[in-house]
């Protein structure tokens, strides 16, 4: 059976960990019955001789036991050595612990490398996640705000074109509205005009008859006036002409002519009869 989460998952399970591995064996008998068992884990975190945290693997422990356990055997086998062969045993015994020892130092040390480098990785991992998710976001974000400014933008296009095409309907209509405005003006002007043209030829006519009647009034009484005085003039001349003719008469008369005699010859002298001979009245 193999049970494997994601980095994703095990980064949101509880506190943040070392990677490990566990890997469990056992032992079957022809019957199905377990005979024997066995547990091997990587990456497991313990403290080592010097006091340092360190990761020991499976085979690092394995190590450190058998060099262990042969260690206490060949001590129980020095019991029966003699004192020079002793110490020889103790000397050889004592190099492969240390020898032992260095080898699991320098597992440890490799596997501690490792470990760095399985976190700096997870780290990397982890750091490069959040910057695509960041950038993810950020291009998700900017998107969304390129979107609403579009938006923005097409909506106040919109409203502009919207005000921009009643601003011409209204002007056009004003237009319209003043065109027939002026159109009625003209109209009623022209009426107005016509009418005012057919008053003033009517008072026109009627200023000139009553000119020429009154001409004809001035022109009559002049004429009534001259017939008038024309015929005063002659009334008086003749009037005139009689009081000269009177005094003519008298004169022939007292000259001892009958006074017949005398109306005639005035009227012969009068009337240009007599030649070379004129009354100046």
């Amino acid at each position: 059976m193999l049970v494997q989460w994601s980095r994703e998952e095990d980064m949101a399970q509880g506190r943040y960990h070392p990677v490990t591995q566990c890997k469990l064996s056992a032992g079957l008998d022809k019957d199905g019955n377990v005979t024997e068992g066995g547990t091997l884990k990587l990456g497991q975190q313990r403290l080592d001789q010097a006091g340092h945290l360190g990761l020991l693997s499976g085979a690092a422990l394995l190590a450190e036991r058998v060099a262990r356990r042969d260690h206490q055997a060949d001590r129980g086998d020095l019991a029966g050595m003699g004192h020079a062969d002793r110490r020889a045993a103790e000397a050889k015994a004592e190099a492969e612990r240390l020898a032992a020892e260095r080898e699991s130092q320098r597992i440890r040390e490799a596997e501690e490398r490792a470990r760095r480098e399985v976190e700096e990785s997870a780290a990397k991992a982890r750091a490069d996640a959040e910057a695509a998710a960041r950038a993810e976001r950020e291009a998700i974000e900017a998107k969304a705000r390129a979107e609403r400014e579009a938006a923005e933008r097409a909506r106040i296009a919109s409203e502009q074109a919207e005000a921009r095409a009643k601003a011409e309907a209204e002007a056009a209509k004003l237009r319209e509205q003043d065109a027939e405005r002026r159109r009625v003006e003209s109209e009623e002007r022209a009426k107005r005009e016509a009418q005012e043209a057919a008053e003033r030829a009517e008072r026109d006519r009627v200023a000139a008859v009553e000119a020429e009647r009154q001409r004809a009034e001035r022109q009559r009484i002049a004429e009534q006036e001259a017939a008038a005085k024309a015929q005063a003039e002659r009334e008086a001349n003749k009037e005139h002409m009689r009081r000269i003719n009177r005094a003519a008469l008298a004169g022939v008369v007292a000259a001892g002519i009958s006074e017949e005699q005398g109306k005639a010859l005035i009227k012969a002298i009068a009337s240009g009869s007599v030649p070379h001979v004129s009354i100046a009245y």
